[in-house]
């Protein structure tokens, strides 16, 4: 039933090694606080909806409940997989909704006893009066200061500006200044321009930016070169990246007259 759930190598609990299931239950468990450090697409989402699931089965009322994310993507996705999650236990089989409520850290004897309960949560969600908050940061803050526009100095009507471009330009604009300054930054970033033009190169900037969690976890303390050499192995290409003679790969497809329109 682990649909779309990664299968980390290792689980670790309090700096011991664990088992699927101990760790589930640990992470999954109401009754604790538990921090989850993990890179991304390792299943955070999965487990906090289900740790909000569980907070449901243990008797708190939707509107006691408060998720917060960073972006709007992420919370509607939040509350998109927990609906789903609901109508899949209030409609499902009941070896479907059982399994389930195994997969989210109960034992089979909890489970079952749970189940009717479980069956209720979609239409409590629904119908209550005040629903679960699964809200990004600037959202929140939001709420706050609007319901104390005084005390917060704020002028009433204010609203939020989301304007990533504006960030992202600043960042730009504060690399190139940082660059223009410190020939080690300076040297790459016009050998990428060079390589692939100004409009590529900083669309694989962020790129990186965006994924720089994996980037920093694969480095792992290791040089650089290490790290590239692993993953040039791994990606079955180490013997043309030391072969000066070998074509470059990306010059080829650049020249393909295939792909040239």
């Amino acid at each position: 039933m682990n649909e779309g759930l990664p299968t980390p190598s290792a689980f670790v609990v309090d700096g011991r090694p664990v088992s699927r299931a101990q760790f589930d239950r640990a992470a999954l468990g109401p009754a604790h606080s538990v921090v989850i450090r993990a890179c991304a697409g390792s299943g955070k989402t999965w487990l906090l909806v289900g740790r909000l699931l569980r907070l449901l089965l243990s008797g708190a009322e939707p509107g006691e409940i408060l998720a917060i994310t960073f972006t709007r993507k992420a919370a509607e996705e939040m509350r998109q997989r927990l609906l789903e999650l609901l109508e899949r236990l209030a409609v499902g089989a009941p070896g479907e909704a059982l399994a389930i409520l195994i997969e989210r850290g109960l034992d089979e004897a909890s489970a079952r006893e749970a189940l009717p309960r479980a069956r209720g949560l979609f239409e409590k969600v629904l119908s209550a009066s005040r629903t679960i908050t699964i809200e990004t940061f600037h959202g929140w803050f939001a709420r706050i200061v609007r319901s104390a526009p005084l005390a917060a100095g704020v002028p009433a009507g204010f609203g939020l500006a989301e304007r990533t471009s504006d960030l992202r330009d600043g960042a730009k604009r504060d690399f190139l200044a940082l660059a223009s300054r410190e020939a080690h930054l300076l040297e790459p970033y016009e050998a990428l321009v060079s390589r692939v033009g100004q409009h590529t190169a900083w669309e694989l900037i962020w790129a990186l930016l965006q994924h720089r969690n994996q980037w920093l976890a694969f480095l792992a303390e290791r040089p650089i070169d290490v790290a590239l050499a692993d993953l040039a192995r791994s990606w079955g290409i180490e013997a043309i990246l030391q072969d000066p003679s070998s074509p470059d790969p990306l010059e080829e497809f650049l020249t393909d007259p295939g792909w040239i329109v």
